[in-house]
C-alpha cells in the first residue's frame, strides 16, 4: 500500500514538474527560448541535449522568430536530435530567410546547389539567396556568391566581382575567402596581377589558419619581398583588416 502511494506521489510530482516547466516555456519570450535552445546544443550553459534544443527551438520557431527557425532548419539538415530531414529543413530555411536571417539564406542556397529539399537543383535560386545574405554583409554569404562568379555557377565567370565580394568577406576574417582573394591576385583573374599582395593574403589565410605551417605555393619574389609582404600581413590583421591596401 505505501509503494502504491510513493508511486503515485513520484508520479503527481513528475507530472507537476512537467507542467510548470510547459507554462513557464509558453511565457518566454522567442528570443530567451532561443538562447537556451542554443546553450542546451552547444552545452556552454546546460548539459548538452539536442532533444531538449529541438523542444526550445520548435516553440519559438513556431511564433515565427527567424533566429530559431533557422536552428530548427539546421538540426532537420543535420540529423541533431531528430531524423534529418531536408524537405523540413529548408521549409524553416525559407520562413527564415524571408524575414532576412542571413545564415538561413545561405544554407537554403546551400540546399538548391546540392538539390536537397528543393524542387529541382538550380544554381540561380542559390545565387539569389547567396546575394541576400551577401548584401548584409554576412561573410559567409560574400564568400559563397564569390565562388559562383568564380566558378561560372548560375552565372557567366566574373573575376571581378568575385574579387569584390572575396574581399569584402576577406576583411571580417574569412579566411577561405582570404586565400581565394590571394589566388586572384597571383593569377592577375579580375584583379591586377600582384603576387606581393598575393602573398599577403596567402600569409593572412595561413595565419589564421594554422600559424605554424609554410605556404606551400610558390611566389617569384625575392627574401626582401616576402618579408615586406608578411609584414603588411601582420599590420592588415593587427589593424583589425583596416590596413590591408
Amino acid at each position: 500500500m505505501l509503494r502504491k502511494l510513493s508511486l503515485t506521489a513520484v508520479f503527481f510530482i513528475c507530472a507537476c514538474s512537467s507542467s510548470f516547466q510547459v507554462s513557464k516555456m509558453e511565457n518566454m519570450s522567442a528570443e530567451e527560448l532561443t538562447k537556451i535552445g542554443t546553450s542546451y546544443l552547444t552545452g556552454s550553459d546546460t548539459p548538452q541535449s539536442d532533444r531538449e534544443a529541438l523542444k526550445y527551438y520548435r516553440l519559438a520557431a513556431e511564433s515565427g522568430y527567424p533566429s530559431a527557425q533557422y536552428y530548427l532548419g539546421w538540426m532537420y539538415k543535420v540529423g541533431r536530435g531528430v531524423e534529418r530531414d531536408d524537405r523540413e529543413a529548408v521549409r524553416m530555411f525559407r520562413l527564415a530567410a524571408q524575414q532576412g536571417e542571413p545564415r538561413a539564406q545561405v544554407d537554403l542556397g546551400w540546399m538548391y546547389v546540392f538539390f536537397r529539399g528543393v524542387p529541382s537543383q538550380s544554381d540561380t535560386e542559390a545565387i539569389k539567396y547567396y546575394k541576400m545574405a551577401a548584401d548584409q554583409g554576412y561573410a559567409e554569404g560574400q564568400y559563397r556568391l564569390a565562388d559562383m562568379y568564380e566558378r561560372g555557377r548560375g552565372v557567366r565567370p566574373n573575376y571581378k566581382q568575385a574579387a569584390i565580394y572575396y574581399r569584402k568577406a576577406a576583411i571580417q576574417n574569412h579566411f577561405l575567402s582570404q586565400r581565394n582573394l590571394g589566388w586572384l591576385y597571383k593569377k592577375g583573374l579580375g584583379v591586377e596581377k600582384d603576387e606581393s599582395v598575393a602573398y599577403m593574403w596567402y600569409f593572412i589565410y595561413q595565419q589564421n589558419k594554422d600559424p605554424n605551417s609554410e605556404i606551400q605555393l610558390k611566389f617569384n619574389l625575392l627574401q626582401d619581398e616576402i618579408i615586406e609582404a608578411k609584414k603588411r600581413g601582420k599590420s592588415c590583421i593587427e589593424s583589425n583588416y583596416v590596413f590591408c591596401d
